[in-house]
């Protein structure tokens, strides 16, 4: 067996390792710890019992985690040869005792498939994305293999982030036709509202048939649940009352980290995304704006870590010999370390309308590590962003609402270095308050056991 997570031998240790309902999760890339969307599943599902869950993905990657054993693989590679061989597709594992080889191709496979997303997503290539689409709509997915496998499983419950991609709704409807189980949706983004701003007809085709792709999962989920409680309200009225709030839980252990006295030097840390929603620029004001409070003696500093490659332009605009980092990618594993090693963390969002849109119900996950961390927060974005709104409620960070509201809050903490405990302490209660874990998982696993054992879903997809 996998060596345990000290999030998943926590839930061990509450006695809430029970035999519980299947659930077969189903997600685009593998359930992989090292990205946002696996390490929110890991968050949730940590203690399910082993036995009870396995995950249905669609890249050529390997799963990273401690919750789940089993796992059923299509990859677009499987769907071009079952165009032009025939025969049926799709890989079950267990990936208990991959050999070094096994690994070492799966791990090529899936760096050559980021890459190539990645280049087409950069450069809004709509035309060779849905090609991808029509790959998955003339690929002989729906066979023997993925039956046998969902047979034997029989899963009770399907559950699945909604996807901006519109097979993997498919997907979902398929294994809803074949086993009948209930549907749990969790979305944390907006994928469904026309509140979004672009120019160009081939984004706003790609819109309304992801619209409505997510219209018929929501219309047939049994239970939904959101990160904010504006995308909440919104999507309540429209399908009903079956939508509930959900966020990232962190594990409360022996209490708020202990941390050394601030230095002379107020270091800032920055660990995440840069180019989605377009944070590097919001980050590089912080940055120009911490070169300027620095003019005739060095006072504060900013580390950059991001896996995210960047443009000459966007190097520049951080260039700042000896006050600004650009750190480059580190494992997850170091974040904590990271993080505890400065004395404030950076969160930050757009300023500019068509981000702004992308953010207004997303709430990041990052948020709950700093919590833990138990840092003073610095915030800089737009204060309709969920994100930037949730920390002013909870008074949980020092906020930089608007682009001039950089410079004067950096001078705030200058002038008033004693703010830097006294939010650290802020973050941490707003964690402690809204975030434990324990109670998190607790009210997940009830739901999905009291949506089981109401008898029958909404009823099966067509």
């Amino acid at each position: 067996m996998k060596e345990l997570s000290s999030d998943h031998a926590m839930w061990v240790q509450t006695g809430a390792y029970l035999d519980m309902t299947r659930v077969l999760v189903i997600t685009n890339n593998s359930w992989n710890d090292s990205n946002s969307t696996g390490l929110t599943t890991t968050n949730f599902f940590g203690g399910w019992d082993r036995n009870s869950i396995a995950n249905l993905y669609c890249r050529s990657e390997a799963p990273n985690n401690d919750v789940c054993d089993q796992y059923f693989r299509i990859t677009e590679a499987d769907l071009v040869q079952s165009i032009f061989q025939g025969g049926p597709i799709g890989t079950r594992s267990d990936y208990v005792g991959l050999t070094k080889s096994q690994q070492a191709t799966d791990r090529e496979a899936a760096d050559n498939e980021r890459r190539l997303y990645r280049f087409f997503r950069s450069r809004r290539f709509h035309a060779l994305l849905w090609a991808r689409e029509l790959l998955w709509c003339a690929g002989k997915w729906k066979n023997a293999n993925l039956r046998d496998f969902l047979t034997e499983f029989n899963p009770e419950v399907i559950y699945m982030p909604i996807h901006g991609c519109f097979y993997m709704h498919d997907v979902l409807h398929y294994v809803k036709a074949c086993t009948g189980a209930k549907v749990v949706l969790f979305t944390g983004d907006d994928m469904y509202s026309l509140r979004q701003v672009s120019l160009s007809p081939l984004y706003w085709i790609n819109r309304v048939v992801l619209r409505s792709k997510v219209r018929r999962s929501l219309v047939h989920a049994d239970l939904c649940y959101c990160m904010s409680d504006t995308q909440k309200d919104e999507l309540s009225r429209e399908f009903g009352d079956k939508f509930r709030i959900m966020r990232r839980g962190m594990v409360i252990g022996d209490g708020k980290p202990s941390h050394t006295t601030l230095g002379p030097i107020v270091d800032f840390v920055y660990a995440g995304n840069l180019l989605g929603g377009k944070r590097w620029k919001t980050l590089s004001m912080l940055a120009r704006e911490i070169h300027r409070q620095n003019a005739g003696s060095l006072k504060m500093r900013l580390h950059i870590y991001s896996a995210d490659a960047l443009t000459q332009r966007m190097v520049e605009s951080f260039d700042f010999p000896g006050e600004v980092f650009l750190m480059g990618e580190v494992p997850a594993s170091a974040i904590p370390g990271i993080l505890g090693g400065g004395d404030i963390v950076v969160h930050v969002e757009s300023f500019e309308l068509k981000y702004k849109m992308q953010t207004r119900l997303s709430f990041s996950t990052k948020l709950v590590d700093y919590f833990r961390s138990g840092k003073c927060i610095f915030a800089a974005g737009w204060a309709g962003a969920n994100s930037i709104s949730y920390l002013i409620e909870n008074d949980a960070a020092i906020v930089a609402s608007d682009e001039d509201a950089i410079g004067p809050q950096l001078r705030r903490i200058l002038h008033n270095p004693e703010i830097i405990a006294e939010y650290g302490d802020k973050a941490w209660a707003c964690g402690v308050r809204n975030h434990e874990l324990s109670r998190i998982r607790d009210d997940f696993t009830s739901a999905i056991g009291s949506l089981v054992s109401a008898g029958q879903s909404v009823g099966r997809i067509a």
